[in-house]
């Protein structure tokens, strides 16, 4: 573990220090692409994308189950989730990985020396790095799943009151109509 923190101190000191002194050139843009490969960053927007997507589509189920209880008829239900997933399929996929890769890659170009980004790919292609990778990677996942729970916890009564305010204003709305 001593021996892993200083190349993880060093990468993120340099990682940290945002100087546009490092130029992108052609050798250099293929160091940084073996840096973000090394790392896994593919898989990670992957990931990312996947997780917002079932988070998004998660949101669903309380609001039909609140609907359903309001009196939605089953095909009402049906056309509404069909709306619902058309609208969530645009919010899932308004960010493009290629985009994301491409912001991350040229922040690194621009935050690292050739010499940490060769230190950074050594130690990440080691026994140590690779363990490393692997421990960030499941950290990173435990606090995902925590702050997506919570998250969730939150959403199910909000998403209940906002649906009790929603009817609130239907009815009154037509209450407006009946006596017009």
């Amino acid at each position: 573990m001593i021996k892993i923190l200083p190349s993880v101190v060093v990468a993120l000191v340099m990682w940290t220090a945002g100087t546009d002194a490092f130029a992108v050139d052609e050798a250099r843009e293929k160091l940084v692409a073996e840096f973000t490969k090394t790392i896994g960053l593919e898989d990670v927007v992957r990931k990312s994308q996947r997780e917002t997507e079932r988070l998004v589509t998660d949101q669903i189920g309380p609001l039909l189950s609140n609907l359903r209880q309001a009196g939605c008829s089953a095909e009402a239900l049906k056309e509404i989730q069909g709306i619902f997933n058309d609208m969530m399929k645009k919010v899932v996929n308004s960010w493009k990985p290629a985009e994301a890769n491409r912001i991350y890659t040229l922040a690194i170009a621009e935050s690292m020396s050739d010499e940490a980004l060769k230190a950074s790919i050594s130690f990440y292609q080691s026994p140590e790095g690779v363990k490393s990778k692997a421990a960030i990677g499941a950290a990173s996942a435990k606090m995902r799943d925590y702050i997506n729970t919570e998250m969730m916890k939150a959403l199910k009564p909000e998403m209940q009151a906002f649906m009790e305010r929603i009817k609130v204003i239907a009815a009154r709305e037509r209450q407006k109509r009946q006596a017009e």
